[in-house]
């Protein structure tokens, strides 16, 4: 696996859509993009770097997301299907999906 330096949150506008993202030797191995509506994030998207496909960067991505936004205290609404897989592979962040997403979502 790549190493990986950190997650970075791109600031943004309330409401407006922001950008955490995984860096490997200055350049972008993935990111997340979001939307925040008060203390509910709304996960809208997960890319990864063609270059860095199939090396676990997109789990790794989605980790570090979801430990960001629990030490934010944000309840997650996952939008973005491989978001919403990596929760079901990941249940110790299952608490941060709010109920309603958990049915909708069938987590």
């Amino acid at each position: 696996m790549t190493a990986m330096t950190g997650i970075e949150a791109r600031e943004g506008e309330q409401n407006a859509a922001q950008r955490l993202t995984l860096e490997s030797a200055g350049s972008t191995v993935a990111y997340v993009e979001y939307y925040l509506f008060g203390r509910v994030v709304i996960v809208t998207h997960t890319e990864v770097d063609p270059a860095y496909e199939g090396k676990g960067n997109g789990s790794e991505m989605a980790r570090q997301a979801l430990a960001h936004f629990r030490r934010q205290q944000w309840h997650v609404v996952p939008v973005c299907g491989f978001f919403a897989e990596q929760i079901r592979r990941q249940p110790e962040y299952l608490d941060l999906v709010t109920p309603h997403s958990r049915c909708i979502f069938d987590l």
